[in-house]
């Protein structure tokens, strides 16, 4: 069995610490409006939606 040392925590902790802050940080921007949850304010460059629906369109049961 595998024990952990201080950088196996720290890492651990830290990617806890960013997972639970990004998630308060974008609960706060998300609750402004349902325009801004939505459709992220209608700020969005054309190519990041774009390549979003290109990815889930190519998904690997697309072929079947």
């Amino acid at each position: 069995m595998a024990t952990f040392h201080f950088l196996d925590w720290f890492w651990l902790l830290a990617f806890v610490a960013l997972m639970i802050g990004s998630g308060v940080r974008f609960y706060h921007l998300g609750k402004r409006s349902e325009s801004d949850f939505f459709l992220a304010g209608r700020g969005l460059p054309w190519w990041l939606p774009a390549s979003s629906v290109y990815a889930t369109h190519t998904a690997t049961d697309t072929p079947m």
